[in-house]
């Protein structure tokens, strides 16, 4: 987690999602209010069904993680804070294959969704038919489903990427594994500091492959950063049991 888990508090939205125990921190939507914020200028209506569909998104992302658990016989628990999300099991998941698929139903159940909407759309014009309303819903769905799970299997810790890339290279050497994700996840995320820093003063254009476009900004410029000291400081801590 990039920021220190939030205690229960009675803003908290608690419910059950199918049968899974989720809560909502209201730093969560506090995150999205930011995201979304150039959309007041339009309708401050707009706005809020942004927050609603980026919610969403992330919910479905973790509910991928938690169906995979519960295949498993492994009960979680969803919780989202600070823009980011948790499926967290009540038992270890033993073996490695098992934790890749579990790791990596979360982006899955994301390309589903995105890829469930794009089929409506070839189906049916509906965001067109649906006014300005329904296309900001669609795109913001669409293209936030997309472009998290892609972003997720970036392979820096701890991001579903990460995760993948740890399992893989403990598998070749089960003490140095952690620690070679770490230092990879270290370069690669000053790598994308970089690039984000170098998108906004325009000498860098964005980079692309078809619809997908790798975000920069000063969202990412902070994230990155905070993912760069986050796995330097467990890379450090790593060091000294090994």
């Amino acid at each position: 987690m990039l920021f220190q888990n939030q205690p229960p508090s009675r803003y908290d939205l608690n419910f059950k999602l199918f049968g899974i125990p989720t809560r909502i921190h209201p730093s969560f939507f506090l995150f999205g209010a930011i995201l979304t914020f150039r959309l007041t200028e339009i309708n401050p209506l707009l706005w809020l069904v942004a927050i609603v569909c980026v919610s969403l998104i992330v919910l479905v992302h973790e509910f991928g993680h938690a169906l995979a658990f519960l295949y498993f016989r492994a009960f979680p628990a969803i919780d989202l804070q600070f823009f980011t999300g948790a499926a967290t099991p009540d038992i270890r998941i033993g073996e490695r294959w098992k934790r890749v698929v579990c790791t990596a139903a979360g982006p899955l159940m994301g390309l589903i969704l995105a890829g469930l909407l794009y089929a409506s759309l070839e189906m049916d014009d509906w965001p067109l038919r649906a006014g300005l309303f329904g296309k900001v819903a669609f795109e913001y769905l669409f293209y936030g489903s997309l472009i998290l799970s892609l972003f997720n299997l970036l392979p820096i810790y701890p991001l579903d990427g990460g995760h993948l890339l740890k399992e893989g290279l403990s598998s070749v050497n089960r003490r140095r594994g952690l620690q070679w994700t770490l230092q990879i996840s270290i370069v690669l995320s000053l790598v994308y500091v970089a690039y984000s820093l170098g998108h906004m003063t325009r000498k860098i254009p964005e980079v692309g492959w078809g619809i997908f476009v790798l975000p920069a900004g000063a969202f990412t410029l902070i994230l990155f950063g905070l993912l760069a000291y986050q796995n330097y400081q467990l890379l450090q801590v790593n060091r000294r049991f090994f």
